[in-house]
């Protein structure tokens, strides 16, 4: 192997500058910028001591029947039938054992051959000290997924939703001397990331533009994290906010991010949240649904917005067609092995 010639090779790195080759590549490699699409949550905002709960959700826990238990042995070696709900059913279920571990000290998980009989790829990220709400979005995204034919599981993880950010509300309020509005913080995120998304088109240097789109970026991260703690904590918002049409512009402004910071012409389908997802949100919302009855136009431009976004096929009638029939032709893609007699291929029993 040929030594490393670091004189040489930054040598042709500058050379190739200068000659306008590898433009691309070096705004990521020599500049050492990586735009951040996943921004932590504000440093302020963190607990010093990790969230626990003084108590549980009143209403009953739905626990796993054996049969289900059972499936989790044939799906660790890979036989039996797994439809989409039964994964959902396992998801639930591991993903509630594990923030109870993290949140409740007295809580004992069943660490048993028929619970986790699923490889560990299906395991929850829950599993750590939680200090701010940003580690439960597994959790928030498991309760928009829920199906409707499991009313109990959904009513049992929006009340632990609940108890989770109603407890961090109060805990950082007594850091911060003060207690914490989800709201008014979405609010202010909102209004900041709009300011500078004003000014960016005056932006003509490349380093202006990459920092002022990240900055834009992370304050629409943080302000639609915190808007979805407020409607989903159930705060009361102001009659005539227009804290959803900011939510919005917040998802379409972020969509069209690309890899290098630049905004594209159209926003990207795939980073886009489903039409059903921005329903729930929209839903959640009293605000929004009082204002939907009293304001025709409002309810107008409300439809309007709500159909640019993308429609969740894998939730429709045809999609689930689609899936079912791709679940029954899977087999028919397996090669057939041929049965063995007596150690011999291909010999049949007559």
């Amino acid at each position: 192997m040929a030594a490393w010639d670091g004189e040489s090779a930054s040598m042709t790195v500058g050379k190739a500058a200068k000659s306008g080759q590898w433009t691309d590549k070096i705004k990521g490699v020599v500049q050492g910028k990586t735009f951040r699409f996943d921004p932590p949550p504000p440093k302020l905002d963190c607990l010093t001591d990790p969230l626990i709960l003084g108590a549980l959700p009143v209403s009953h826990f739905p626990q796993e029947p054996l049969n289900s238990q059972m499936r989790r042995i044939f799906a660790g070696s890979d036989s039996g039938h797994r439809n989409r709900g039964q994964r959902m059913l396992w998801r639930f279920h591991d993903t509630v054992e594990a923030v109870l571990t993290a949140v409740w000290p007295g809580f004992k998980p069943v660490r048993s051959l028929l619970r986790y009989g699923v490889s560990r790829k299906a395991q929850p990220a829950v599993d750590r000290l939680i200090r701010h709400p940003y580690q439960l979005k597994e959790v928030i995204e498991l309760l928009i997924d829920l199906p409707e034919e499991y009313a109990a599981h959904r009513l049992y993880l929006n009340e632990l939703l609940t108890t989770l950010l109603k407890t961090y509300r109060t805990e950082i309020g007594k850091k911060t001397i003060g207690l914490l509005e989800f709201y008014k913080e979405a609010h202010d995120y909102f209004i900041s990331g709009y300011k500078i998304e004003k000014q960016f088109a005056g932006y003509t240097n490349g380093e202006e533009r990459f920092s002022a789109s990240q900055l834009i970026y992370d304050n629409y991260s943080h302000g639609k994290n915190y808007y979805i703690y407020s409607i989903l904590c159930g705060e009361e918002l102001p009659v005539d906010n227009q804290i959803f049409m900011f939510f919005c512009n917040a998802m379409f402004f972020n969509a069209r991010v690309g890899w290098n910071g630049e905004l594209t012409e159209l926003p990207s389908a795939k980073a886009l949240p489903s039409r059903q997802r921005m329903l729930f949100y929209a839903l959640r919302d009293r605000s929004v649904l009082r204002q939907f009855k009293r304001n025709p136009d409002y309810a107008k431009q409300l439809r309007a917005i709500l159909r640019t976004f993308p429609e969740d096929t894998s939730a429709s009638p045809a999609g689930q067609t689609a899936r079912a029939k791709e679940q029954a032709t899977t087999h028919l893609k397996k090669p057939v092995r041929r049965k063995r007699w007596f150690g011999f291929a291909g010999i049949k029993k007559s």
